[in-house]
């Protein structure tokens, strides 16, 4: 396969994984009532949302810089394995400490992710010259996420009252379609010199 079709490729491909991540948080819709289920009160609910924004926010910058140096790829499928384990993760939890964990590792792998799918389809139109029609797959990228996020939007709360671990699994089920599928991407490799004193005033910075 040429280079030019593994990029067309690269193109279906994300948007097919954005498809797959409104079904993977498509549990979202009933973590409160997940966690009322577990006996948890208003204030440990907050703290558990908090933790969850907070890991996201600190591990933004240096997993942006992991990408960065590794590639797209890799931090889609980083994210992939992490989503794997955390809607597992999920299933497992029985308390209020337990979630404080699953959350964090939960916050860690989304910062994986975030404005990696979007730069990566602007970098795979730029390599075939249509960086003009951007706006357009990116549209159409968020509408099969939000096509995925009804679906669930609807069904995950009435699956929830048969089982409150279905949902879950369910989300584990699209994050393994995830995964599978980010293998296939494509992204030439790069050989990047990390140059020392850029990476410690980073960390100063951080």
């Amino acid at each position: 396969m040429n280079i030019d079709k593994r990029y067309q490729r690269n193109i279906n491909l994300l948007i097919l994984n954005l498809f797959f991540q409104g079904f993977i948080l498509g549990w979202v819709v009933i973590q409160v009532l997940f966690f009322q289920n577990l006996n948890l009160n208003f204030s440990q609910i907050s703290i558990i949302f908090l933790v969850l924004s907070l890991t996201i926010l600190i591990c933004e910058i240096p997993t942006g810089i992991l990408t960065d140096f590794h590639g797209r790829k890799k931090s889609i499928i980083i994210y992939g394995v992490f989503m794997v384990i955390v809607t597992f993760m999920y299933t497992l939890s029985s308390n209020f400490y337990s979630l404080l964990f699953v959350v964090a590792f939960h916050g860690l792998g989304v910062s994986f992710v975030s404005g990696t799918i979007s730069s990566f389809l602007y970098e795979s139109l730029k390599k075939l010259n249509r960086k003009s029609e951007y706006k357009k797959y990116i549209s159409k990228a968020h509408l099969f996420f939000a096509i995925a996020s009804i679906i669930t939007g609807f069904t995950i709360p009435i699956i929830f009252k048969y089982n409150s671990h279905y949902p879950f699994y369910i989300g584990t089920f699209f994050a393994i379609l995830l995964l599978i599928t980010s293998f296939f991407l494509f992204e030439e490799v790069k050989v990047i010199k990390k140059n020392k004193s850029f990476e410690k005033s980073f960390i100063k910075k951080i």
